[in-house]
């Protein structure tokens, strides 16, 4: 869309597109949550291509030399994080409730249950990514090293 003028065109998408994220190495290339999974959208073209073909992948994010995506994950019945090549292979998922904790919560009684961790961010430099979890009990603001498992507390004020 041209704000200045209002013109707008209509441009190649699925029934449902969601969470769009310009690819900062090639300004041609949009990624997109469609609807089976993520999807390619090349502007000057006008074409589409699947990414991925899972339907659980939402809201995706470039790394800051658009080598990688970050997506939240649905992974049954909580969000995860999970990292991809930006063609859509090589998926590692970067969090994840360690089964120690879901033992601990059943032991004391409770009902055991996944951790959420959505919403990621990857810094400048694309060293860390950010993102919110449930994992205390209340949502809160995590930094874990790029594309590393190992998660803490963001306490750096």
């Amino acid at each position: 869309m041209d704000a200045t003028t209002g013109d707008f065109e209509d441009l190649p998408r699925d029934l449902y597109s969601f969470s769009p994220t310009w690819d900062p190495i090639n300004e041609w290339r949009v990624v997109y949550k469609g609807d089976v999974g993520l999807v390619g959208l090349d502007l000057n073209q006008e074409t589409t291509w699947l990414v991925t073909d899972d339907a659980h992948d939402h809201a995706p994010i470039f790394s800051p030399d658009g080598s990688k995506i970050a997506v939240s994950y649905w992974q049954h019945d909580h969000w995860e994080i999970h990292v991809l090549h930006a063609d859509g292979s090589g998926r590692t998922r970067l969090t994840e409730t360690p089964l120690t904790e879901l033992v601990a919560q059943r032991v004391s009684g409770q009902e055991s249950r996944s951790s959420n961790n959505a919403a990621p961010a990857w810094s400048p430099h694309g060293s860390k990514i950010a993102f919110v979890t449930d994992r205390n009990g209340q949502w809160e603001l995590w930094v874990m090293p790029a594309p590393g498992p190992l998660a803490r507390a963001n306490t750096d004020r």
